[in-house]
């Protein structure tokens, strides 16, 4: 579903009723709310499986668009890839240019996290603001939604220097993982095995509307990957 508007300038409400659409529309009318993510959304999934009722609000006029995806490609990837890389688990955890793959994302991923620590130890402190911030949830997400916008355009501006720093924490992860090595213990390696897997079975949850049936298609790939060979042998032959 497309609205064809800025999204700072309409409210969404959705629900499988009309009656359950109305009562948010009147919770957020008489409460005084905040949305960090509203000002990047005017697109939106509907469950095909399930009856849904929308509401929007504005001032404006507005064109809606409804879009019938037979087939929704990303789910369909994200699912494969889940299910792939679970069955790949064991290999990839023994697999030194996926350790160092993982090394480079993990570490550029940890000095994006501190370069946003240090812009906000540059914004201006107020303990009057951080006070109120941690009294009142709304101020809070509003501070934090300030502090995103301001994030977001230190990167849009100096897109030249983000970059380089990106390249050199990943240059640097890469040889301090060359340095380490990748992992000789099996306990290590188990670790990681588990990681990829719990990853792909999230890939795999939220691919698809129906939880019920990738839930039952999770449990079974587990069960079929961890159940003991010599017993899965002797069942079949009994059978």
């Amino acid at each position: 579903l497309h609205i064809n508007l800025d999204p700072s300038k309409f409210d969404y409400y959705e629900g499988p009723t009309s009656n359950l659409v109305w009562k948010a529309y009147e919770e957020a009318r008489h409460a005084w709310t905040f949305d960090p993510l509203s000002w990047k959304r005017n697109d939106f999934t509907l469950n095909p499986f399930n009856t849904s009722c929308i509401g929007v609000i504005s001032t404006q006029e507005y064109f809606a668009s409804l879009t019938i995806i037979r087939m929704d490609q990303m789910k369909l990837a994200m699912f494969l890839s889940g299910l792939v890389m679970f069955c790949l688990a064991p290999r990839l955890s023994r697999n030194a240019l996926f350790f160092y793959l993982c090394g480079v994302i993990v570490g550029i991923s940890t000095s994006l996290l501190l370069l946003f620590y240090l812009v906000h130890k540059m914004l201006p402190k107020s303990r009057l603001l951080y006070g109120l911030a941690l009294g009142c949830s709304t101020l809070g997400i509003f501070v934090f939604h300030s502090i995103w916008l301001y994030v977001h355009s230190i990167i849009f501006e100096y897109s030249n220097q983000v970059l380089t720093y990106i390249l050199v924490t990943g240059l640097v992860s890469f040889v301090m993982c060359y340095r380490m090595g990748p992992p000789t213990d099996p306990r290590s390696r188990n670790i990681i095995k588990w990681t990829i897997q719990a990853l792909s079975l999230a890939l795999m949850f939220y691919s698809s509307f129906i939880k019920e049936l990738v839930s039952a298609i999770m449990i079974l790939t587990a069960v079929l990957h961890y159940f003991p060979p010599g017993l899965s042998e002797k069942a079949i032959s009994y059978w």
